[in-house]
């Protein structure tokens, strides 16, 4: 057998095969003595029909089963070998179409594919140059405002007398007329609890500060907490219900908390960094472990950002594709379901993911990659992780067996396609990331977590997006 490639242009290629008698004539008479075990034909025992009638009766099918064989077998072997990089499958060609006619004999075949070449892409540094690397560092005071945050979490409630910032009040919420007597049938809610600090009218806050248990005041609820959901939950109606209900309220206050910091000491460490109690710490270790791991999560998060930018900067970048091939494939792939008009008109759709494609291919050949199996499934059961812990779940809680369950069906695609591509891809730019934040691609810019959050809040807003935590 004979495989080479002609490029037709820098898009698109023609891979030749060409395959002689001795290729597939062992394979096809195996496959016929094979055949004489089970095969039945009248006026003949099973197991004793010669080859020869066989070979005449199923010749031709033997044949392009074998030769189909060949194909699978090498067609796509021989683009990975030689890191031939295309989008879409081989098609058959029909710049040289195949030499093939089973209705005569010929032996030696030639079979033709079309394959859609990926373009040259540069990927340099100038392209690059614009785009910002932040590296996260905390503060001294956004250590001492997250130990003391670790403190509160882990804190207890306590009662005390009058309210002050930070405070929790349990009240009863009446709905009210402007003279202050209460409404006939009006808003109720005997055990309405809200934090001060969540209260939105300054006013209010300092009319309510240094209120004690029994005290009542006379409020405008609509101003001191403005948003509709909100203020639904507070007085436990449906949010649909607040423009009927009115501004003022009477507000008697029934208990008045406030959170006791936990006290910095070994229990709390080992509690925080889920160590066994047997294990020592001191607090220099703690505040360096907090510090390591909150500063770890905050570079993660810009990592990923970056990445984001990363793509979104190349994607600008003017890629040509072969349109005529990738449109027969699309038709081809989606066995004619879709008309090729429609694959015509919706073809502007389809640009933005192939030249996706183009990008990772065009990393992978960049940095020659190679990607197996194992670390697709290590991907797999990363993102799920993740996935589960952004929905606030403790994964370390997690049964391993589970998350590795959850990652198998989705590279298997039990429910619906596979991940298979999208985990692949994720390793790709994680890697190439990583290769040129090394290579000093970017401006890289030192930031603290808070500048950090306010400047990632601000640009999700502008793209309305919900606001980081």
């Amino acid at each position: 057998m004979d495989i080479s490639v002609r490029n037709v242009d820098s898009l698109n290629a023609v891979l030749k095969m060409k395959i002689c008698h001795e290729d597939y004539k062992d394979q096809v008479n195996k496959s016929l003595r094979k055949m004489t075990k089970t095969v039945n034909i009248k006026g003949f025992r099973q197991g004793m029909v010669p080859v020869n009638i066989l070979q005449k009766m199923y010749g031709k099918h033997v044949l392009t089963d074998e030769i189909n064989k060949l194909v699978n077998e090498n067609l796509g072997e021989y683009i990975k070998t030689n890191k031939i990089l295309i989008l879409g499958e081989p098609l058959s060609s029909i710049v040289e179409p195949s030499q093939m006619d089973f209705e005569t004999n010929q032996t030696d075949f030639e079979l033709n594919f079309d394959l859609g070449l990926v373009p040259d892409v540069d990927i340099s540094k100038e392209i690059l140059s614009d785009v910002t690397f932040y590296n996260v560092q905390m503060n001294e005071t956004e250590i001492a405002n997250l130990l003391n945050r670790i403190q509160k979490a882990k804190g207890k409630n306590i009662e005390i007398e009058a309210i002050e910032t930070e405070a929790k009040v349990t009240a009863c919420l009446e709905e009210i007329n402007e003279d202050t007597s209460l409404k006939e049938n009006g808003i109720k809610n005997e055990e309405a609890v809200f934090l001060f600090d969540f209260i939105k009218d300054e006013e209010i806050k300092n009319f309510l500060l240094g209120k004690k248990n029994e005290d009542f005041a006379f409020l405008n609820l609509k101003k001191a907490f403005p948003e509709d959901a909100e203020l639904a939950l507070l007085l436990k109606v449906k949010k649909e219900e607040i423009t009927e209900i009115g501004n003022l309220f009477k507000m008697t206050i029934k208990k008045i908390e406030k959170i006791a910091p936990a006290e910095m000491n070994k229990e709390l460490y080992r509690e925080v960094l889920g160590m066994e109690e047997s294990e020592e710490i001191t607090h220099e270790d703690f505040v360096n472990k907090i510090k390591e791991d909150h500063t770890a999560y905050y570079n993660y998060i810009a990592t990923e950002e970056l990445t984001l930018e990363i793509v979104k900067k190349l994607m600008t970048m003017d890629i040509e594709l072969s349109e005529e091939f990738l449109k027969r494939w699309l038709f081809i792939a989606n066995q004619g379901k879709i008309a090729k008009e429609k694959i015509e008109e919706d073809f502007p759709h389809y640009k933005p993911e192939l030249k996706k494609k183009v990008i990772m291919l065009t990393f992978l050949k960049k940095y020659d990659m190679k990607i197996s199996e194992k670390e697709i499934k290590d991907k797999a059961i990363e993102m799920v992780i993740d996935e589960y812990r952004s929905m606030g779940l403790d994964v370390r809680a997690l049964p391993y067996e589970y998350v590795k369950k959850t990652a198998t069906e989705r590279l298997e695609g039990k429910d619906g396609d596979s991940y298979v591509d999208f985990y692949k891809d994720k390793i790709i730019l994680d890697r190439a990331t990583s290769i040129l934040i090394h290579e000093g691609c970017f401006n890289r810019l030192e930031i603290s977590v808070d500048e950090y959050i306010k400047m990632t809040n601000e640009k999700r807003m502008a793209n309305q997006v919900e606001p980081a935590l």
